[in-house]
């Protein structure tokens, strides 16, 4: 009975401690500073994420070549060949 309280407890605090995170996060999101690497198309500047205007055209080309059916390895083939 007693590891049963143990256990009850800590899934509670493991509850709490992620409600916690989630709501940190959000509030970190709404200000800006998203917690991560930029991907490719945008660029951190001033803790906030923004367009990356100098890697556009790359990204207009791996939309475009993946909305006219290329696979992931196609498009990774077509993109080194460039390189």
């Amino acid at each position: 009975m007693i590891s049963r309280l143990l256990m009850s407890v800590s899934q509670n605090e493991i509850e709490i401690t992620s409600e916690r995170t989630k709501v940190g996060l959000v509030g970190a999101i709404k200000l800006g500073h998203i917690p991560h690497v930029a991907l490719l198309g945008y660029k951190h500047e001033d803790k906030r994420l923004v367009i990356d205007y100098s890697t556009k055209d790359i990204v207009v080309r791996i939309f475009d070549l993946y909305y006219n059916g290329y696979s992931y390895q196609k498009i990774n083939n077509q993109l080194i060949m460039k390189m």
